[in-house]
């Protein structure tokens, strides 16, 4: 942690454990436990609220990423049709789109074996995360005239999954005009 030493009278950098008396200046609470206050402060950043949000939703944003990388490529379409979703979670508005974007560059495109264990989780859930999954997936390869053989299977592993868990939705996805 970095911080104002009075004693040297400079910015140093400290180590939680050796911090004996810390006082928040804006409030003048003295702080007992400074790396349990740090956090908290994190946790209720768009920083540390966005990081939340990607553990608890890990495996819907690696199917995401996944079908979106899975060509090779990036597009900025198919980042905004992920933006726009994650934003569209509830409390998710103080993400803007360079933090997604920022995550989404720094993570690696999840193998094939990890993306299909990441189907499988998602298509177990019976919530927002299984009927968005699967939306998102087909907006992302409908960005394309030509749709690349890589997505297209990602995208077809994805409704074939969808059709064992909840046959009915999957169906509906098919007779809606789903890629193919």
């Amino acid at each position: 942690m970095r911080g104002v030493c009075r004693l040297r009278n400079d910015v140093r950098t400290f180590r939680f454990s050796r911090i004996s008396q810390c006082v928040d200046v804006a409030t003048g609470e003295v702080l007992r436990d400074v790396g349990m206050y740090l956090r908290g402060l994190y946790d209720a950043s768009p920083d540390g609220a966005m990081r939340a949000f990607f553990k608890k939703h890990y495996d819907f944003t690696r199917v995401l990423l996944f079908v979106a990388k899975s060509d090779g490529q990036f597009r900025s379409v198919e980042l905004d049709i992920i933006c726009k979703a994650i934003k569209g979670f509830p409390g998710n508005d103080a993400f803007d789109e360079d933090m997604i974007a920022e995550y989404f560059q720094q993570v690696e495109i999840p193998s094939l074996q990890s993306f299909r264990v990441a189907v499988g989780k998602v298509a177990k859930d019976e919530g927002f995360i299984r009927q968005g999954s699967l939306d998102i997936a087909e907006k992302i390869v409908g960005t394309q005239k030509k749709v690349h053989p890589a997505e297209q299977e990602a995208f077809a592993f994805t409704l074939q999954t969808e059709m064992q868990y909840f046959p009915y939705t999957a169906i509906f996805q098919l007779k809606r005009g789903g890629v193919g």
